[in-house]
């Protein structure tokens, strides 16, 4: 069985140089920029801690939310909206609490002091 029908002929070791020098190219800015920031900034998905969803009837209210986990003590909190291309409107947040402690205990309080200062802030419901 024959796929094509002609004579295709690519000289792709010609062009090595060029796809070389455009690797080069990419992996200095890459390390450029990791050099600029000091570090790699994981995702709330990938650190260590308490992750809590909610989801809300209407639009979140991000500020409410982060002014009232502040003035439980839980200023070192990361809130993030979660929007999805299938459900761009889900009003859901992700509230993210760094690790303290070792154990299901200590994710277990932490999930719990984010539920408190939600219902403190927001009430219940």
């Amino acid at each position: 069985m024959e796929l094509f029908h002609h004579d295709v002929n690519l000289d792709w070791m010609g062009k090595a140089k060029y796809f070389v020098a455009l690797s080069l190219t990419l992996l200095a800015i890459g390390s450029a920029s990791w050099i600029h920031k000091g570090s790699l900034d994981y995702g709330i998905d990938f650190k260590g801690g308490t992750l809590v969803y909610v989801r809300f009837a209407d639009k979140p209210p991000i500020d409410q939310i982060r002014k009232g986990l502040q003035e439980q003590g839980l200023g070192q909190s990361v809130i993030q909206q979660i929007s999805d291309i299938a459900t761009p409107n889900a009003n859901e947040v992700v509230v993210y609490l760094p690790e303290r402690g070792e154990g299901n205990e200590a994710l277990d309080t932490g999930k719990t002091e984010i539920l408190n200062a939600l219902h403190a802030t927001l009430g219940s419901g």
